[in-house]
């Protein structure tokens, strides 16, 4: 994978390229907490990732299906790091996508990369994974439970002051 970029716009529950589909720069990519769909060449690959709180050993389980007998499926990959660690093809079915074992430093990256192979027709798909590490602790991040969704900017001073001032007693009750 060359580079990552954020997908833009969170838009009707899912990251896609702006308001409408297909975005004129981004194609068909979106991403929603169970799937999406996969942009319109190699280049616009719909990614998924996560960073490791802590070093460890994890394990990653999952599932990834496209449910259309149309078009030519998807391909969906595993990268720690930018190495590759795991490669599914599927075509209206689903496949376990499992790793049994990675070693993580703290802030490794782990991408879950979906992209077309070829088509981009009818490249909707499922993919919904866990991360665990296997190292005693009961720790696991579940993309579908923990999907991220955009957070407000915190105040600025002003903003803050216009919060105080519109809590006050005199302003929030009429005599």
């Amino acid at each position: 994978m060359e580079s990552f970029t954020p997908l833009p716009a969170f838009v009707d529950g899912g990251w896609r390229g702006g308001s409408s589909l297909p975005d004129p720069q981004l194609g068909w990519c979106l991403l929603t907490a169970t799937g999406g769909h996969v942009g319109n060449d190699l280049q616009h690959a719909v990614v998924r990732r996560w960073h490791a709180p802590r070093a460890g050993r994890i394990n990653i389980g999952g599932r990834l299906a496209h449910r259309r007998p149309e078009g030519d499926g998807v391909r969906g990959s595993i990268l720690v790091d930018g190495k590759r660690v795991g490669e599914w093809l599927v075509h209206n079915d689903s496949v376990a996508t499992l790793i049994p074992t990675a070693t993580v430093k703290k802030g490794s990256t782990i991408d879950f990369v979906t992209d077309c192979r070829g088509s981009v027709s009818h490249d909707s798909f499922d993919w919904k994974v866990v991360v665990r590490y296997g190292d005693g602790e009961r720790e696991e991040y579940d993309s579908q439970q923990q999907f991220p969704e955009p957070v407000a900017p915190p105040l600025d001073a002003w903003g803050q002051l216009a919060q105080v001032l519109l809590c006050t007693n005199e302003l929030m009750f009429i005599d």
